[in-house]
């Protein structure tokens, strides 16, 4: 979870409980009423990515890590960078 300029980031790297595809998402919520904007999701999603497994936030970036976005290299991952 992160928080920047009244944003709260908040990350779900399994994706939804009835899948358990873990394909991950990032869910951007308003700091002072805990109304949801956003629903950010990869656009090269790939399963168990754990997109969302480490969010942060500074100055109207977000970063998000999805450490098993690349299955066929050992040890490898992404992040990808928003504009928030």
């Amino acid at each position: 979870m992160a928080i920047d300029n009244g944003v709260i980031a908040v990350g779900a790297p399994i994706g939804g409980f009835a899948k358990e595809d873990g394909s991950g998402y990032v869910y951007l919520f308003n700091a002072t009423t805990g109304q949801q904007l956003h629903k950010i999701s990869p656009n090269d999603a790939s399963d168990h990515g754990n997109f969302g497994y480490s969010v942060d936030m500074d100055s109207g970036r977000l970063a998000v890590g999805a450490p098993s976005t690349n299955n066929t290299e050992l040890n490898t991952g992404a992040l990808y960078v928003f504009s928030v």
